[in-house]
């Protein structure tokens, strides 16, 4: 029997399930992470032309 026969997954099937979907969280992640540096950048040179 096979994994797709009982409808659980064989640790490889499993890996290869999660492995991409791991792959697009670290990159959400470090999207976020230059997000929030430029818009603190943004703020700081906000504030920096008011008088």
């Amino acid at each position: 029997m096979d994994g797709a026969e009982t409808g659980r997954y064989t640790a490889d099937q499993a890996a290869v399930v999660v492995t991409p979907l791991v792959s697009q969280i670290y990159a959400a992640a470090a999207e976020m992470a230059g997000l929030a540096e430029y818009l603190l950048v943004l703020q700081e040179h906000q504030y920096a032309d008011r008088p």
